[in-house]
């Protein structure tokens, strides 16, 4: 979908949702690896694996509730990841790579067979 600059308007629940059906897990397909409060409690940094849905509070952009997917880790001790990002808002771009502070995530989903 980045390849091909596909855009998904909506927010980035809706943009990662579709990225998550069109690889072939759709909702009956994911598991909840861990569920807090979007004030805690925080998943265990060492549970998150490529490819997860990681919902967070994104640092840089006033602690706003965001989601992504989880790629690899860029330093996991300063908890910096590489992820596939998307603005939402309604605006009309496409998702991207961005490296990601995923410090405070309590939310990850995981598609499974």
């Amino acid at each position: 979908m980045i390849e091909q600059e596909i855009i998904v308007i909506g927010a980035c629940w809706d943009y990662i949702n579709q990225v998550y059906d069109t690889a072939g897990f759709p909702e009956s397909k994911r598991k909840n690896i861990f569920s807090g409060g979007k004030e805690g409690p925080f998943a265990d940094p060492a549970l998150i694996q490529p490819g997860d849905w990681i919902k967070y509070k994104n640092l840089p952009y006033g602690e706003i509730s965001h989601s992504a997917i989880f790629v690899e880790w860029i330093d996991f001790d300063r908890r910096s990841a590489l992820t596939i990002e998307y603005i939402g808002r309604d605006r009309d771009v496409p998702g991207w790579f961005r490296e990601a502070d995923i410090t405070k995530v309590y939310g990850i989903l995981r598609g499974v067979e």
